[in-house]
């Protein structure tokens, strides 16, 4: 009866059989999708695999709005250009909440993205825009833990990286967890 049950776990297990699904992809029409990812955006194909019970399906890029894979979140920001064209980064989630902190890293240096009610703000300047700013310290609580910084911004002074991004991270964790 031990042989069966091992022979039976063996089989389970090298099948590539899981109990926890932690994987999963959200689609662009807000469809969730939960199973096992094998492989994300590599090769030619460039799609996302994902294994669903027992059969594989494939997604594009464009059909994805967001997914998780092996514990890391990902998310694809999208940011108007001065000609009206949508540009698309997938980035990785380092700071999650009701604000968002993503960094798309393909590059030589980093772009890093806020997404907040909705909308992606391009931190192009090394700062929090003055409407992120303005919404970051409505809240007392920020204030009073990083209004130093503040001023930082208002006189366009700068921090560099990877400190900044630390600190970037380390505000919008603070504003998620203590600001309403």
């Amino acid at each position: 009866m031990k042989n069966i049950f091992f022979l039976f776990s063996f089989f389970l297990l090298s099948s590539g059989f899981s109990l926890s699904q932690n994987d999963y992809v959200v689609m662009e029409t807000g469809d969730t999708i939960y199973g096992n990812i094998s492989s994300a955006f590599r090769g030619l194909s460039g799609k996302l695999r994902i294994k669903v019970d027992f059969r594989r399906e494939a997604f594009r890029y464009r059909d994805i709005k967001e997914y998780q894979f092996n514990g890391r979140k990902y998310q694809k920001a999208k940011i108007q250009t001065p000609s009206g064209k949508d540009d698309f980064y997938l980035c990785s989630v380092v700071a999650d909440g009701k604000m968002r902190l993503l960094v798309h890293s393909t590059t030589e240096v980093p772009e890093h993205f806020i997404l907040y009610k909705g909308t992606f703000h391009l931190l192009t300047h090394r700062y929090f825009t003055p409407y992120l700013w303005e919404e970051l310290v409505s809240c007392p609580f920020f204030l009073a833990e990083y209004g130093e910084y503040r001023s930082d911004v208002q006189n366009k002074k700068t921090m560099f990286f990877p400190k900044q991004t630390k600190i970037w991270i380390e505000m919008i964790e603070f504003y998620n967890s203590y600001c309403p």
